[in-house]
């Protein structure tokens, strides 16, 4: 339902403004844009229904062109709190397939460490 309603949006809206964060304004048709391209990379590097994407992001115009993507490519979307210490993003982890994790480059190195300790494989941008 919300992919069919955003759908329709991204039609209708065109160069109005669908997004505004800061000084950035994304018009229905960029921020249809970012989602597919986003939706495209998502898909490649291995997510599917059974395997999702864990978003570790704060606020951001990345937070919503990676979840519209999920949302859009039928996958769960996993949302962690961008303030979780290593303990809680390696529980999260053990307990949901991940096959991507979209991050702030500060948490890089913290999710290198939950993939080692997990064992699991995902990709991590």
């Amino acid at each position: 339902m919300l992919n069919r309603i955003i759908q329709e949006n991204f039609r209708a809206g065109g160069s109005r403004a669908a997004l505004v964060f800061g000084n950035e304004r994304y018009t229905y048709a960029r921020l249809e844009e970012q989602v597919a391209r986003c939706a495209a990379g998502l898909r490649r590097s291995g997510c599917e229904p059974e395997k999702g994407v864990a978003l570790v992001l704060k606020n951001s115009p990345e937070f919503i062109f990676a979840y519209l993507a999920a949302s859009r490519l039928g996958i769960p979307a996993f949302l962690v709190d961008s303030g979780s210490k290593s303990g809680e993003l390696r529980r999260v982890f053990a307990e949901n397939r991940v096959a991507v994790a979209v991050c702030e480059p500060d948490h890089v190195s913290s999710l290198e460490q939950v993939r080692e300790l997990t064992g699991q494989h995902f990709s991590i941008y």
